[in-house]
Formats: C-alpha cells, sequence, structure tokens
C-alpha cells in the first residue's frame, strides 16, 4: 500500500505539467511604433466615405516584421454588412482587408466603433537609439502608407465605392515610384 502511494505520488509530480495545460503562457510580442519621420501613416480624405477611419499605426515587431493597427466607426444610419479598407505605399505596394458579408450579429451597427490590429498579444515597447539602428528605423523617410475605406456594403445591399479613386492613387504612386 505504501509502495503504491508513493508510485501514485511520483505518477501525479511528472504529469502534473501536462494536466493544467499543454504550454506555458505566451510571452506578447513586442513592437514599437514606426516613427512618423520613417514611415508616415495618412488617412485618405474622403468626405462621402461611411466607415471613417480614425487611427492608423505602422508598428514594427521586435522579432522582425510588422503590422498595421487601425481604429474605424460606422458613420452611417445603416448596418454595414461587408467592407474593404486598403492600404497603398509610396512605392506603389500595398495591401488590402477585405471582410465579405459578416452574419448578422457581427454587422457594424451605425455609431460602432471597431479596431483592427490590436487583439494579438503585441506590447508596444519605446524607440530607443539600439531598436532604432537595429529596426533600421533611421535615416531618410522610406515610405508613406495611405490608408482608405474601398468598399462598404450595407445591410440592404446598397454600396458606398470609392475604388477608382484607389486605383487612381495606386498607379500614380507606381508611376512615380519608377521614376525615382
Amino acid at each position: 500500500m505504501k509502495h503504491r502511494a508513493s508510485l501514485l505520488s511520483l505518477l501525479l509530480i511528472t504529469l502534473a505539467p501536462s494536466i493544467g495545460g499543454q504550454s506555458e503562457p505566451q510571452l506578447p510580442e513586442k513592437a514599437v511604433s514606426a516613427p512618423r519621420e520613417i514611415a508616415l501613416p495618412v488617412i485618405a480624405y474622403q468626405p462621402e466615405c461611411p466607415l471613417k477611419l480614425l487611427y492608423v499605426d505602422i508598428q514594427a515587431l521586435l522579432d522582425g516584421g510588422e503590422r498595421r493597427v487601425l481604429r474605424y466607426r460606422n458613420e452611417s444610419a445603416k448596418p454595414i454588412k461587408s467592407y474593404t479598407i486598403a492600404h497603398v505605399t509610396s512605392l506603389g505596394t500595398g495591401g488590402m482587408l477585405e471582410i465579405h458579408s459578416m452574419p448578422s450579429d457581427k454587422w457594424i451597427m451605425p455609431g460602432k466603433e471597431l479596431a483592427l490590429g490590436t487583439r494579438s498579444r503585441v506590447q508596444l515597447v519605446p524607440l530607443t537609439d539600439s531598436l532604432r539602428e537595429r529596426l533600421n528605423l533611421q535615416g531618410p523617410m522610406q515610405s508613406i502608407f495611405v490608408f482608405m475605406v474601398i468598399r462598404v456594403t450595407f445591410a440592404d445591399d446598397s454600396v458606398y465605392d470609392d475604388e477608382k479613386a484607389y486605383h487612381a492613387l495606386k498607379n500614380h504612386l507606381e508611376k512615380l515610384s519608377k521614376c525615382s
């Protein structure tokens, strides 16, 4: 009986780390906001746009890579069921976020504010001189990032569309980048 209790204690000590969970909690990834004199985030002027961009940030991850953080609000009187937000850089490159046909319980209701890029575990740290050098966040401006809403589809299937302006901007910036 004493041997069986010792064996059970040994088994519990050995298995204890795996009983409560398989892995240790992940530490947050660390990032710095890219200085505006290096990477300037700009929100395009879109006075008729129902999905207003309120805040944009370009962040350099300390382990490499970058991410964008956005905050936006439905300024219209109708729920939004899908939308496309894009950014284009002064080099003519860019990216797009398309959210298609969300279920009605996920629609962006009038006045509702949302954030993108804030859910992941990222801790912003101060930009030191050594981080500035390590992440190549020094010297002349490297890029301008223009953020804009390309398309919004409302619950009633009416549409706001600024794709023409987006493509004109993208084409213009591509031409400029080839000239330099």
